[in-house]
């Protein structure tokens, strides 16, 4: 849902060329998984088509060409500092310090809530996180 609506906001803003990718931690995500139904709902209701999204692993990609990565919480930001390495890259957590609430295998509300969570701190950070990457 963070890369749906942050992809949404480059766009709206003319930032075409930032690469914007959702990765998961669990290997899980190796298999290419389609958006998980509920994400896919709160999206719809958002405006925002992810039918054709596919999960990618975080291990297959190659951090050091990222400079920015966002997460949901603490917990994800942790596991993901031990995998930066060399990296330079920020790694800052939707939400702040009241971080997002993680709806995986929670119900239909809470992946609303967090639609609506990530929404209201992409538009809150816009102008921040484009002059970060623009």
């Amino acid at each position: 849902m963070i890369e749906a609506l942050l992809k949404r906001k480059f766009t709206q803003t003319g930032m075409n060329n930032v690469l914007v990718q959702s990765a998961g931690l669990l290997e899980v995500a190796k298999e290419k998984h389609s958006a998980n139904p509920k994400s896919v709902e709160t999206m719809k209701k958002m405006g925002v088509d992810i039918t054709a999204h596919r999960s990618t692993w975080i291990g297959d990609l190659d951090l050091s060409e990222f400079f920015l990565i966002l997460t949901v919480g603490e917990s994800e930001a942790s596991q993901i500092r031990g995998m930066l390495n060399s990296s330079n890259a920020q790694i800052c957590i939707v939400g702040g310090k009241r971080s997002t609430p993680n709806p995986w295998q929670k119900d239909q509300g809470v992946y609303d809530k967090t639609g609506e969570a990530v929404f209201t701190w992409i538009e809150q950070e816009a102008d921040k996180i484009c002059k970060m990457v623009g």
